[in-house]
């Protein structure tokens, strides 16, 4: 986690060890079963070794603040069936999470955030996904009335 003034560990891992994991990507079985995440009660490929060792490393990545690294292992999950996965790239655009978490530097995204989130509860991560999306929303609507344009513009596009 990034705080103000942090510009990471020197040791962080280079974008290379991505790149790296890209051959370890195209060998995920379609067939997996699936199961519940215990940290997110998601439904997940839980049996599918390449999608927990993408959302792992996508956590490592989270934590030592790479968002953009974290988003790309976590896309690459979600594209295999990981509502989780889906669940935490809407986080990386999520402010509240960026304020919770002390993430610095980084801009959040608000309509990729709603995007990602209903993404996680159509591939079936009902409560933890729905519950980040509420708090978005309700967080939404406060910057609105206080006169956000971007979070009015991000409301009504929800709406439609």
């Amino acid at each position: 986690m990034l705080r103000d003034g942090d510009d990471g560990p020197a040791d962080a891992p280079p974008v290379a060890v991505v790149a790296q994991t890209s051959p370890v990507i195209s060998q995920a079985s379609p067939g997996a079963t699936i199961a519940e995440d215990p940290e997110t009660q998601s439904p997940k490929r839980a049996e599918d070794p390449t999608v927990l060792s993408l959302v792992r490393k996508g956590d490592r990545f989270l934590e030592l603040g790479d968002l953009a690294s974290a988003r790309l292992l976590y896309r690459a999950a979600s594209e295999r069936g990981s509502a989780a996965a889906a669940a935490r790239i809407g986080k990386t655009f999520d402010p509240i999470y960026f304020q919770r978490s002390g993430v610095r530097g980084a801009r959040a995204a608000l309509a990729e955030a709603v995007e990602w989130y209903r993404k996680a509860i159509e591939m079936g991560d009902e409560t933890d996904s729905r519950q980040r999306l509420e708090r978005l929303l309700s967080h939404l609507r406060t910057a609105a009335d206080a006169g956000d344009a971007e979070a009015r513009d991000v409301l009504e596009a929800v709406a439609e």
